[in-house]
């Protein structure tokens, strides 16, 4: 009975594999397609993990599934005596393959099998990308309360979990679905928070995630200036992830400012590499330009190409309100049933507001045009003051920040602490324990979340994290190795150039190294 229950012991390339997954997904299959051939002849518990470390990596690089043929059948052998630790991972790739092939409903079964599949705070690495596709189900769908609901349960895991870059995607897309509920004070404080985070981690390309997104909430409250200056970072960063997002707010903010021209070359570029829904939205603003400039066949072609992209997400977004019923009916029959109502209901709406504002749409127009001129002053000056304030509670923080720099440097030198090292390194002696508690202190006493970062870049013996003090402190690598057991400038220039490795994913000189411990 303990045997039937023991989790099979796979090759230890795969665990590397696995781990690599989540850093560097195209060096992961880089890796999977070189032992290809070793793992067709393995046993079929290690074929199996092999299968689902190729789905697993393909998703994290962004690569669209195609089929689920393989999907199902790992599923099957995780259900029917396989390794019962991996099956969430086969209930949640499943569902993102399902999300590929636009079938909406299937994929919220497989990530409500995957919850199912989970005890307690078990397996959060798995829990919150469940909860952040369940949100994205639930958004395209027009339910914002429950995608709301989802996007805040992937927040507590990413906290729980204390996973600072999820955690900035989580609030990025809680104030998403706050400013699609124009619920704007809200939208800008988790916009603010997950900039704020975003920053922290010193990393543009999540600084620019964040600040995207805030211009989507600017071109709504009608500050396109401002739109345009926080979108600017983000177009100097483009790729086949965010491209759809990027182009499709940009060519917004030169449509709304009616500047046309640079609006059009935005809009082409959506038309050849944008997602489905960018392409739907681009074809109509084109209508728009080229009717304005009487091009009315090519206006006309425009309208036609975004009727037909129209149907085709309507048949997609149809489908998940009808069948979504069936898909969650095992799992939450109750909840099933009022989102289908809540579905029907809301369809049941659109249609008769439509046919009530087409009634009455030639009286109203100029009221609610004036109204909504209104409102959007209104919303515009409070923003504008909110962003003023900030930006004068950035400026003073950055005042401060910049001061500190200036003074820590003179602070260590200064030290007691400092002079002491100094000796030693003058008598050529090695520092004893008392001398690197007193070291500790130093840098705890100057730089309090230097040591706590440092800790958790990697797992790293004593003596190379006395090295890495001794270089925060600045002294020199003849010094260091003086004090240290490295009893050579080329050991102690190895160790760096290895840790700058396993920190950052890629080779770095013994210089990248000084200036990434000098940054934290």
């Amino acid at each position: 009975m303990i045997s039937c229950h023991r989790r099979p012991v796979y090759p230890p390339i795969l665990y590397v594999v696995d781990s690599l997954t989540y850093v560097a997904p195209r060096q992961a299959l880089q890796v999977l397609d070189s032992i290809g051939e070793e793992m067709a002849e393995a046993d079929k518990p290690t074929r199996m993990y092999y299968q689902l470390l190729s789905v697993k990596a393909k998703d994290k690089a962004y690569i669209t599934h195609t089929s689920d043929s393989l999907m199902l059948a790992l599923v099957d052998h995780y259900e029917h005596g396989g390794d019962k630790h991996l099956l969430p991972e086969a209930y949640y790739y499943t569902g993102s393959t399902y999300r590929d092939l636009n079938d909406a409903p299937r994929a919220l079964e497989y990530y409500q099998k995957a919850l199912s599949s989970m005890k307690g705070e078990e397996n959060l690495r798995v829990k919150s990308p469940v909860y952040a596709q369940m949100g994205d189900l639930f958004r395209r769908q027009y339910l914002y309360d429950n995608a709301l609901a989802a996007y805040q349960n992937a927040y507590r895991c990413d906290s729980m979990a204390k996973d600072s870059v999820g955690l900035v995607y989580d609030l990025r897309d809680i104030a998403t679905m706050y400013r699609r509920k124009n619920e704007i004070d809200s939208a800008l404080v988790y916009f603010q928070k997950a900039r704020i985070m975003a920053e922290s981690q010193n990393s543009i390309a999540l600084s620019n995630l964040v600040t995207s997104q805030i211009a989507s909430l600017q071109i709504r409250l009608g500050d396109y200036s401002a739109a345009m200056q926080s979108i600017q970072p983000s177009l100097k960063n483009v790729d086949s992830t965010n491209l759809s997002s990027i182009y499709s707010i940009v060519s917004d903010i030169y449509f709304k400012q009616e500047r046309y021209d640079s609006a059009t070359y935005y809009y082409k570029e959506l038309l050849t590499q944008g997602d489905i829904y960018a392409q739907r939205r681009a074809h109509e603003r084109l209508a728009h330009i080229t009717n304005t400039s009487h091009r009315t066949d090519e206006a006309h072609q425009h309208l036609l190409q975004y009727e037909l992209l129209n149907d085709s997400i309507e048949r997609i977004t149809a489908t998940e309100s009808i069948e979504q019923m069936n898909a969650l009916y095992n799992y939450e029959q109750q909840a099933v049933k009022n989102l289908r109502l809540e579905a029907k209901s809301r369809q049941l709406y659109y249609i008769t507001a439509l046919l009530f504002c087409l009634a009455i749409i030639l009286v109203l127009s100029f009221i609610i045009y004036h109204l909504h001129v209104q409102k959007k002053r209104i919303q515009m000056k409070q923003l504008y003051q909110a962003v003023t304030q900030e930006n004068q509670t950035f400026k003073l923080e950055e005042e401060e920040r910049n001061r500190w720099k200036s003074e820590a440097p003179n602070l260590i030198k200064n030290s007691a602490t400092y002079k002491s090292i100094e000796e030693q390194a003058l008598h050529a002696n090695k520092l004893r324990p008392e001398d690197w508690t007193a070291v500790e202190e130093l840098l705890n006493e100057v730089y309090p979340t230097f040591i706590p970062h440092l800790r958790t870049c990697c797992k790293m013996s004593e003596r190379d994290f006395h090295a890495c003090c001794l270089i925060k402190l600045k002294l020199s690598n003849t010094m260091i190795c003086i004090l240290t057991p490295f009893n050579s400038t080329q050991l102690l220039s190895n160790m760096c150039r290895n840790l700058y490795v396993r920190i950052h994913g890629k080779k770095g000189s013994t210089e990248d190294f000084a200036n990434f411990i000098d940054s934290l």
